[in-house]
């Protein structure tokens, strides 16, 4: 593959990771008024993304399997994330679907942000 073409594709896997990865926090106020959360719990599911994405940051770097398969395994894990919010049917499932999201977010940023001589 090119240089240009891996570069653009890196590029989108990012963009995609992160846009799916925010998208859902407009959605957070109709969650906490469906399923009746206090600001406290909202606090806690927006921290959850957080820290899954440094844990993943901070551990991927050292154990990862290579930029190929932390790009596929990322975009897997944002789009269960995503689909768990589809299929929430409570808080807890906010807390796990945003646990995937921030692995994957992280897993994205460390894997395709770092520098390298070569991209995928």
């Amino acid at each position: 593959m090119s240089k240009n073409r891996a570069f653009w594709l890196i590029a989108y896997a990012l963009f995609l990771v992160l846009v799916g990865a925010t998208i859902p926090t407009s959605l957070y106020p109709t969650y906490q008024n469906r399923y009746g959360f206090s600001a406290g719990v909202l606090t806690i599911v927006f921290a959850l993304c957080v820290v899954a994405a440094l844990s993943s940051l901070i551990f991927e770097g050292s154990i990862g399997p290579g930029r190929r398969p932390s790009v596929l395994s990322t975009l897997g894990l944002v789009a269960m994330g995503s689909a768990v919010f589809v299929l929430a049917q409570g808080v807890g499932w906010l807390f796990v679907a945003r646990v995937l999201q921030g692995l994957g977010a992280g897993v994205t940023i460390g894997a395709e942000v770092a520098p390298s001589s070569r991209f995928i």
